[in-house]
């Protein structure tokens, strides 16, 4: 009988809009894989199974929390417990190498899509397709062009293994490959050198990582097709559940707001991260909105937060950061026994932040530099960076009396949205003047951009901040739907500028791509004038194809007809296959070491932007073999572990200069490598096998 009601509840309750949204943007990203993938000779059955391993996450995530909220459970819990499950039990098959079966799963998958529409075919039947259709196209354009300007595109997979990839993409593979291989945390430079990050990901990508899918094409499965329809769901739930009723009515217009603006939707596509953090900041937004909004009803929310920050802070630190802090404020509302809970979760966090991200070479700062250099050369307009040192002008001027009262903590327990808003905007200053540089002040505003835009959308923000009616009158202005619908067509306008303008710069990521691949097909004119099509190319690859226009078009603006032949051809693709088929018959692990001599640095100076550490990575990204002795002494970066692989005597050398057989081994053995496969100019690969 139990189950029998929770399948009925599973198949009959109506789906939220959320979901039907969510799923429109899921074949929004289907579309655009497809489609791109037989532009460039073929079709990969594998973004089927995908596309419907979604459907089924999807379905997991509403079905849960339709039968918790069925349970009168409160709503902000049953979305972030049902949100948790999903993303908890990819972490725990990642944690012990388990591999998720997308083959069965879906079949199970469409055998579920099968019984959906059956039930729902009248609801399907009356929906307004009109809307559905400006929902399809919106995705299309949104998700192609972030992900296609950001090297994140079914061609992707082949490129990698040419070099033409972004350094972070190929540092994210290397990593996911050394967890998944090696069960290490490396970026293999140096062995497996062990180098704390952000690496909550590597757990959480390993059970899609198999001999069938390789860590690039999982990275464009998850950009195009699975995070934007998980973000778009999750974000729309946010809006629906803790707005304000106009805001609630009205959500899809807030939603794109958000999607074109202040989600900045591309680095959670491309970082991988971002990404992780993303998925456990989207379950946190409603628990700390529940908490300051009943304060003396949210012991479950004050458990669960305290047990997702620890976790915040693994996916990434700089989300973490933030969330730690919230904790700090909940110290002033909560009672004793929950306060010795929220004490020990800040222990415990503050203990990783020291021992773990301590030890890195990142762990120094530069204070308020790293804020004023974004602040001056951000290019962003209206609806990101500015706005947060002009909230917190406007806190400072509109509360100062009562943020100086004496009776300070007694207030905070009467107004705690007020003070909460306070609170995290003094928090963001104080965390993006620690950081170091341009990048690390954009990425720790992140969390301020999310909370901040949903917060003020609740009812609980104009109730807190604006109490004459001079100022609700205000304030109600934001009621007015044309100015909603201006706001969105601003940060419209601003979106398909700035990536069109991407689209057409020459050191876009699309034209540096043709650039690249022409160069490795000698069809680059470095004296002359290139044109977008290539005259007089040889089309005779093409007569084999089905698509014979689409592979002309194809050949003539990338010189060659398939990526994969041009892959196989190059010397670097020869030299790690060789290097992966000689590791195959060793035991244990092996690193590849390559003379400093050696054409395999060279290579990579097809591309200007290749700097001395991309080689270093290479192998361990696309090949899941670590190098030794690989951090070259003209790369000095704090990042991707070339720094700390120097101190730990990683500097790239000439083989005499290592030492003999014993030093060598001595040497491997302090970074868990067993053998040294050894590669040096004009010599036949040399394997030194150690006890």
């Amino acid at each position: 009988m139990f189950l029998k009601n929770n399948f009925s509840i599973f198949f009959n309750n109506k789906q939220s809009e959320s979901f039907n949204i969510s799923v429109i943007i899921l074949l929004s990203g289907f579309f655009i894989l497809s489609f791109s993938d037989l532009l460039l000779g073929g079709f990969n059955k594998v973004y089927l199974f995908y596309a419907l391993f979604t459907w089924l996450w999807l379905r997991l995530i509403e079905g849960i929390f339709n039968l918790i909220v069925n349970k009168k459970i409160n709503k902000f819990v049953a979305f972030s417990f049902s949100w948790m499950i999903p993303v908890t039990i990819i972490c725990f098959m990642g944690l012990f190498h388990l591999k998720l079966p997308i083959f069965i799963l879906s079949i199970i998958a469409l055998i579920d899509f099968l019984f959906f529409i059956r039930l729902n075919l009248k609801s399907i039947l009356a929906s307004n397709w009109k809307i559905c259709f400006y929902i399809f196209f919106s995705g299309i354009l949104i998700i192609a062009l972030t992900t296609i300007n950001n090297g994140h595109f079914v061609w992707m997979g082949d490129l990698a293994y040419t070099g033409i990839i972004e350094d972070d993409t190929l540092r994210d593979a290397a990593v996911i490959n050394s967890w998944s291989e090696y069960s290490s945390m490396s970026h293999g430079v140096h062995g497996l050198l062990f180098e704390p990050y952000h690496a909550l990901f590597a757990i959480f990508f390993d059970p899609f990582i198999t001999e069938t899918l390789n860590v690039f094409q999982a990275f464009t499965i998850f950009a195009n097709l699975i995070m934007p329809s998980l973000v778009v769901y999750g974000c729309s739930k946010i809006i629906i559940n803790i707005s304000s009723q106009y805001v609630s009515k009205n959500w899809i217009i807030f939603l794109l707001i958000f999607i074109l603006s202040f989600s900045s939707l591309h680095s959670i596509l491309i970082q991988r991260s971002v990404l992780m953090g993303t998925l456990l900041l989207i379950p946190a937004i409603p628990l700390v909105f529940s908490i300051i909004d009943t304060p003396k009803d949210s012991n479950i929310e004050i458990i669960l937060m305290c047990l997702l920050v620890p976790f915040i802070i693994y996916a990434r630190a700089y989300h973490g950061l933030f969330a730690l802090g919230l904790l700090f404020y909940f110290l002033m509302i909560k009672t004793i026994p929950l306060k010795l809970m929220i004490i020990s979760s800040i222990i415990c966090s503050i203990l990783f932040l020291l021992l773990y991200y301590g030890a890195t070479e990142h762990a120094d700062s530069s204070l308020g530099k790293g804020y004023f250099i974004y602040f001056l050369k951000s290019n962003q307009i209206i609806l990101n960076s500015y706005l947060i040192p002009i909230i917190i002008f406007f806190l400072f001027t509109t509360f100062k009396k009562k943020i100086f009262n004496n009776k300070i903590f007694n207030q905070v327990t009467k107004e705690p949205f007020l003070y909460f808003m306070i609170f995290i905007s003094f928090l963001t200053l104080l965390l993006v003047f620690r950081t170091r540089g341009y990048s690390g002040a954009y990425y720790q505003l992140l969390p301020i951009y999310w909370f901040g835009f949903f917060f003020v959308l609740t009812s609980n923000f104009s109730n807190s901040f604006f109490k004459s009616k001079n100022q609700k009158k205000i304030f109600k202005l934001l009621n007015k739907k044309s100015l909603i619908i201006f706001i969105l067509f601003i940060a419209s306008v601003h979106f398909v500028q700035k990536n069109l303008k991407e689209i057409y710069n020459e050191d876009g990521a699309i034209k540096r791509t043709v650039k690249d691949i022409r160069i490795l097909n000698n069809k680059w004119k470095n004296d002359d004038e290139n044109q977008l099509f290539i005259d007089g190319i040889n089309l005779e690859n093409c007569k084999k194809e089905t698509l014979i226009f689409v592979c002309s078009l194809r050949t003539k603006i990338l010189s060659i007809s398939s990526l994969k032949e041009l892959t196989s051809n190059l010397s670097v693709t020869k030299l790690t296959n060789q290097a992966k088929e000689i590791s195959a018959k060793l035991e244990g692990n092996t690193a590849v070491y390559v003379s400093p001599t050696h054409k395999y640095w060279k290579y990579f100076e097809f591309n200007k932007n290749n700097r001395k550490f991309k080689p270093t990575m290479f192998f361990m990204g696309v090949e899941k073999l670590p190098m030794i002795f690989g951090a070259h002494p003209e790369s000095t970066t704090l990042a991707y572990s070339i720094k700390t692989a120097h101190n730990s005597g990683g500097t790239l050398k000439e083989l005499a200069k290592l030492g003999n057989r014993e030093e060598l081994c001595e040497k491997a053995q302090t970074v868990k490598i067993n053998n040294i496969l050894i590669f040096q100019t004009n010599k036949e690969p040399k394997t030194v096998r150690c006890k």
